[in-house]
């Protein structure tokens, strides 16, 4: 089963590829592949004159988006920073607009306000969404229904159906990626009558908590820590960094893979950013590793970064865990930091000389 994932907003689609590696990483017969979608089109133009998002907008505009990329009978998911109306049947109170919505295999997640529940990884609970509304359609749930009320938890317990008034409740369903066994019970009831559309209905639960799973996991950290690694990192001449065989693709980001790229070339270096602002040699190293990446030329950039050091360095961890084999290995191949009472905060990446592989070019980029 393909699960296509557009937007037309341009802010989202560096997370939507994000999403799109992420979730593609628990094997079952959910896939998942980004669509097109064209910015010049008449629906999108329809699409900027919408404040909000009915059930029907979503439906026509994802129709349209299916028409284009002859994806017909296929689920299409429309990442969007639009508010979602409530659907007219629902009598609930407490949500007048919803953070998703779906009409069977036409689904929209809203994008935006995820950041305070998130920790700065709107990502993850965007993908939440997405699996939560993939996991309702699954069983036959109606949104334009109040049936739905016989479907949903009201009072939270912390399960993929549980209603959530707030972002709050549902950040607690995100940290705790449960499906409780009604759900699942009823889940399974719906896919063995769909059998021929959907089958091996079990392996389609099962995929959905394996997802949750790793959602929660990197929304808490908790990964289980591999004291060792066979895995190597391997940096060629032009900057490519491969974690074991899996090109670590930073996309559009190029000042998150630029300060990865000196780390590493730097690996068990502590350097903060008071260092940044006062070492000559740091900031020419940093500077002119640009010959290679094309990135940080002026000080502009080299201070937006020093700046922002935090925020960049955290950002990169979400491409750094898409390329590892196995998450729990993440401690082995990402900044740790060190706090100085005087001078804040030191990163660096402590990789074992027998884990990286660096091209020998790259070492006049070394602080020492």
């Amino acid at each position: 089963m393909k699960i296509y994932l557009t937007t037309l907003d341009s802010a989202t689609r560096d997370d939507l590829l994000i999403i799109e590696e992420m979730l593609n990483k628990d094997k079952g017969p959910i896939a998942f592949k980004i669509v097109a979608s064209n910015t010049k089109s008449g629906y999108a133009e329809r699409y900027k004159d919408l404040k909000k998002l009915s059930l029907i907008d979503i439906k026509e505009i994802n129709h349209e988006i299916k028409s284009e990329n002859n994806i017909f009978g296929n689920y299409l998911v429309l990442i969007t920073n639009k508010i979602i109306e409530k659907p007219a049947p629902v009598t609930i109170h407490g949500k007048e607009s919803w953070y998703s919505a779906f009409a069977f295999k036409d689904i929209a997640v809203h994008s935006l306000g995820w950041n305070d529940i998130t920790e700065q990884r709107s990502y993850l609970a965007i993908a939440h969404q997405i699996i939560e509304n993939i996991f309702q359609s699954l069983s036959r749930m109606n949104l334009n229904s109040n049936e739905l009320l016989e479907d949903v938890h009201l009072q939270s317990k912390g399960c993929i159906n549980d209603y959530c008034r707030n972002k709050n409740e549902i950040h607690a369903k995100i940290l705790s990626g449960f499906i409780c066994k009604y759900c699942q019970d009823t889940a399974r009831e719906k896919l063995e009558k769909s059998k021929e559309e959907f089958p091996g209905g079990e392996l389609y639960i099962l995929q959905v908590k394996n997802l949750l799973t790793r959602i929660r996991n990197r929304l808490t950290d908790n990964f289980e820590f591999k004291v060792s690694t066979n895995v190597k990192i391997k940096i060629d001449k032009y900057g490519d960094i491969k974690l074991g065989d899996k090109l670590l693709d930073f996309g559009a980001t190029r000042i998150i893979k630029h300060a990865y790229l000196f780390y590493l070339i730097n690996h068990n270096i502590p350097m903060g950013a008071n260092d940044f602002r006062t070492n000559y040699k740091i900031r020419e190293k940093f500077k002119n590793l640009s010959n290679v990446t094309g990135m940080c030329k002026t000080m502009a950039e080299y201070d937006g970064y020093t700046n922002s050091m935090s925020s960049y360095n955290s950002k990169a961890k979400k491409y750094v865990l898409n390329a590892l084999p196995d998450e729990g290995l993440i401690d082995h191949f990402f900044f740790k930091s060190k706090k100085d009472k005087l001078e804040g905060h030191h990163y660096f990446i402590d990789i074992q000389p027998q884990n990286i592989e660096l091209d020998p070019s790259l070492l006049q980029y070394r602080v020492n």
